[in-house]
């Protein structure tokens, strides 16, 4: 969730703002359990920039700030979607903790721009296990599309066809599957806190220039190598879910082996 600093998530103890979290820091994610912050994607208290501002038929709410490439979960949509393709008279999906979300109509979308000493700034993004958080009382992604133009849902390969079941939340939450481990098994915690001069965690860059790489490769070289990572990845998950006794996203820091943990 790339949101502003004065934009809400909840807490097990109470609600908050996204700016003052730490690592560590429990959370309410999309399927309206608890889980915890394990790294930062952007974290940035300086930076100005433009976003979304969605707002609801929930009077009581502050409207969804996101930037435009930020993924949104909407009922009737099998994975997020790409925040910019969001109309008015969708249904976003809320969640409140006590499994009693429902939904939140879109009334009107407007473009803000964050500028100037007065105005709430920067960038945030904070990163949890199943890769889901809630902002403001919705149900969003951790990530942005990593493929800016074509379906608002799907991955696709060279522009050409969709990928079944490779969502845009999917492939982001795979490529974070490393991270994961590293920032959650102790094994390097330091890595997960290193940032470029524009707030965007190393790792994350990483995966920002890979992505951009396999985008300019021909659709059967995509098609080969995520293959080739799913063949390597599968064992990890396997024993994953073997070993996780309270379900894939809930047994412990090496659940980040398992990227598929969305679903659960």
């Amino acid at each position: 969730m790339k949101g502003r600093r004065d934009r809400g998530t909840t807490t097990r103890q109470a609600p908050a703002k996204i700016a003052p979290l730490k690592i560590g820091d429990m959370i309410l994610t999309a399927n309206n359990r608890y889980q915890p912050v394990y790294a930062f994607a952007h974290n940035d208290a300086t930076t100005n920039t433009k976003f979304l501002q969605i707002h609801t038929s929930c009077n009581n709410k502050k409207p969804l700030e996101v930037t435009g490439q930020h993924l949104v979960y909407v009922q009737g949509k099998d994975a997020p979607v790409i925040a910019k393709s969001i109309k008015v008279g969708d249904n976003f999906t809320r969640a409140d903790g006590h499994g009693q979300g429902g939904a939140a109509i879109v009334t009107k979308i407007e473009t803000v721009e964050c500028q100037g000493i007065y105005a709430p700034q920067g960038i945030y993004a904070p990163l949890t296990q199943n890769g889901t958080l809630v902002v403001d009382g919705i149900a969003s992604s951790c990530y942005i599309s990593l493929q800016p133009n074509g379906d608002p849902q799907m991955m696709e390969l060279n522009g050409y066809s969709t990928l079944p079941m490779m969502s845009h939340h999917s492939v982001a939450h795979m490529l974070m599957t490393l991270p994961r481990l590293v920032c959650m098994g102790g094994i390097n915690p330091k890595l997960c806190q290193e940032y470029n001069n524009d707030g965007v965690a190393h790792f994350v860059q990483m995966a920002f220039d890979l992505s951009d790489w396999f985008h300019a490769q021909h659709w059967v070289v995509q098609l080969f190598l995520l293959a080739l990572y799913l063949v390597v990845l599968s064992p990890l998950c396997l024993g994953a879910l073997v070993w996780c006794k309270a379900g894939c996203c809930y047994g412990g820091w090496w659940i980040g082996l398992c990227w598929f943990c969305q679903w659960k």
